[in-house]
């Protein structure tokens, strides 16, 4: 895993993992959705050209969308006040795969998020 990035940077990514449509479980220790955005993270915390760029992970409370609640909405809204909070007014990449993606593209609407990254 690459090392922890500081401040300053340039802006952030912030992953998004995939999950179940419905589910009122918390996350378990051994989240495989979770495990599979760490990939994409080393990969950019490899590359040099993103030597500046902070590298952030969402954990849901909540493992599935579970319909209007939205779960994974929620938690992704609360991650980016939370960045903002910690580095300031950055802009921030959403990663998202299968249920992230769907949390990302709800939450593209806050004032520092850039691209939207899907799939």
């Amino acid at each position: 895993m690459p090392e922890p990035r500081f401040l300053p940077a340039a802006g952030a990514v912030l992953l998004l993992h995939g999950g179940p449509a419905d589910s009122l479980a918390p996350p378990s220790p051994l989240n495989l959705p979770d495990l599979r955005m760490r990939a994409f993270a080393r990969v950019l915390g490899e590359d040099p050209r993103h030597a500046d760029v902070l590298i952030g992970y969402v954990r849901y409370r909540m493992r599935g969308w579970n319909a209007e609640r939205a779960y994974p909405v929620h938690g992704t809204r609360r991650a980016l006040a939370e960045l903002a909070d910690v580095a300031g007014p950055l802009p921030v990449v959403l990663l998202g795969h299968s249920m992230g993606a769907r949390a990302a593209l709800r939450a593209a609407d806050g004032p520092q998020v850039a691209p939207v990254l899907l799939r």
